[in-house]
């Protein structure tokens, strides 16, 4: 919200008659002081001392390739990268000057804060797989409104909404990503998803700004509620029992360090 005010702000402190990109020039600066107090605040802090040291400058530890595969290709960032980059320029089109725009955006941040809290409590009761399936599947309706809606609030709802459900499924998806890994492999699978999820980011912006060129603002929702049908199609086909699995394999792990423990006790 401050970011959005702040431009116009400036703009009326500043005796000489400035530019709007003036006004967004030094609104970029002065985001640069929350990040320098957070800094501030990382560097005291105390380094982790890990209990076992091992070192790994290859792909030879890797144990569930094909987990790590399947998740990659589930991953929705080629779609996010289509849109994601650009809803001020969508809100734009609408008319709404970069103040509105900025309370948009910090309402949906209030928004996502609630969605957060909710969704490890719906992992529980209904199982992780689950949870990612169901808040990305709804998020496909939203993002559909998107595309056909024919008001601005509509519009503002639907990105609300869509968002909400989306940062819902992202904390779960990777929690579960986690489980089904080894601690030796994890590491080098999240640098391995994150730089395909990357690289996808940048192919989907690409995509996006090439119809913003053409003056297609609304359409390029509806491509990405095709891509989004896609990935939890795959997700839920790929991993549809695998929680049950990686659930399956840590009991046994328990249950064999119980009986360990026992043995040990009895000799």
């Amino acid at each position: 919200v401050l970011g959005g005010y702040l431009p116009h702000l400036l703009m009326e402190l500043q005796r000489v008659s400035p530019t709007l990109f003036w006004a967004y020039r030094k609104t970029l600066w002065l985001s640069l002081l929350p990040l320098a107090v957070s800094t501030l605040i990382v560097v005291p802090m105390t380094r982790d001392r890990p209990t076992a040291i091992t070192r790994s400058f290859g792909i030879g530890h890797i144990k569930n390739s094909r987990f790590i595969a399947k998740y990659a290709v589930t991953v929705v960032g080629m779609g996010a990268g289509i849109i994601v980059m650009y809803f001020n320029l969508f809100f734009s089109w609408w008319g709404a000057d970069s103040t509105l725009i900025g309370i948009v955006f910090g309402l949906n941040i209030l928004v996502l804060s609630a969605g957060n809290f909710l969704a490890p409590a719906m992992a529980d009761r209904i199982g992780k797989v689950k949870t990612v399936v169901i808040t990305e599947a709804l998020s496909i309706p939203f993002l559909l409104m998107l595309y056909w809606s024919p008001f601005f609030s509509l519009a503002v709802l639907a990105y609300i909404a869509r968002a909400t459900l989306m940062n819902m499924a992202g904390p779960i998806s990777n929690a579960f990503f986690m489980e089904g890994l080894t601690k030796e492999e994890r590491s080098t699978a999240m640098g391995v998803v994150g730089t395909g999820d990357q690289f996808v980011r940048g192919v989907g912006a690409i995509i996006g700004g090439w119809f913003l060129a053409a003056g297609l603002y609304k359409e390029p929702y509806l491509l990405v509620s095709g891509l989004y049908v896609l990935a939890v199609v795959m997700f839920y086909h790929f991993f549809k029992n695998k929680e049950q699995e990686i659930e399956a394999l840590a009991k046994a792990k328990v249950k064999l360090a119980e009986e360990i423990e026992s043995t040990s006790d009895i000799i």
